[in-house]
């Protein structure tokens, strides 16, 4: 049909109106290449904002599990550490020897040592971080991942797994028994019950009441930081939805 019209334009000399014919067949196939480019810009864009929206919400469920994990060791600490301070109490006013005693000696070797689910945060890495476009979010998850989690599960766990080998060197060979109470047919996991503790040899050995006094100040900071990267991620997290909203189709 368009080489009909360009052959009659020629065949009756109408040069100028041909011109005009080739230059208009010229915009419309650069239209034609323009659209097409900008269709595949869009389905390009379409797909990187499904992605990222993907991966936004693989590591929205692992900071939640994450979430979870910390609220529960922050309980435990917490638990723990008021024991301790009741103990150092019972030493200061220099109770006697009682079952309560005995118990607040029971989880004077344990804490809760943090396990962090990092398997869509690599996943993230392995993809580029740069598929994040909120420079601000991509901050907020690189400086939760790689410097709180690496804290708690390094510096201040490694802390805690010292302080607790010296504890028991010296604590629960020294003071504190354990008697086996049994196993569980189910899970088979052995449950202890503790023994009288040698309260009064307790309260007179300095170094174990020096031991106790530093063990309140560790296990204090370690509930700090907890509540502290318990903060930051609430705060990530709210900041992954907000994100998912505005990549949402």
């Amino acid at each position: 049909f368009f080489r009909q019209i360009r052959q009659r334009l020629v065949t009756d000399n109408r040069f100028g109106k041909y011109l005009l014919y080739a230059i208009g067949e010229i915009v419309l196939v650069v239209i034609g290449i323009l659209l097409a480019l900008q269709i595949n810009t869009w389905n390009e864009e379409r797909k990187f904002r499904a992605q990222q929206y993907s991966l936004l919400r693989d590591l929205s469920a692992d900071l939640q599990a994450n979430l979870r994990e910390l609220e529960n060791g922050r309980e435990m600490n917490s638990q723990f550490l008021n024991e301790y301070q009741s103990l150092a109490r019972a030493i200061r006013e220099d109770l006697p020897a009682s079952p309560t005693i005995d118990s607040l000696c029971r989880h004077l070797p344990n804490w809760h040592s943090p396990f962090f689910t990092r398997t869509a945060y690599e996943s993230l890495k392995n993809k580029g971080l740069e598929i994040i476009e909120n420079d601000a979010l991509k901050k907020q998850i690189v400086a939760l991942f790689e410097k709180e989690f690496v804290f708690l599960s390094e510096d201040y766990d490694r802390t805690e797994w010292e302080f607790a080998s010296n504890i028991k060197t010296m604590l629960l060979n020294k003071y504190i028994q354990y008697e086996e109470k049994g196993s569980q047919s189910e899970t088979n996991f052995i449950e202890f019950d503790i023994l009288p503790v040698d309260f009064e040899a307790m309260k007179a050995d300095k170094r174990f009441v020096n031991m106790l006094s530093e063990l309140i100040v560790y296990r204090s900071r370690g509930v700090y930081h907890y509540s502290q990267t318990i903060a930051l991620l609430n705060a990530l997290l709210q900041s992954i939805e907000d994100q998912l909203q505005s990549l949402k189709p």
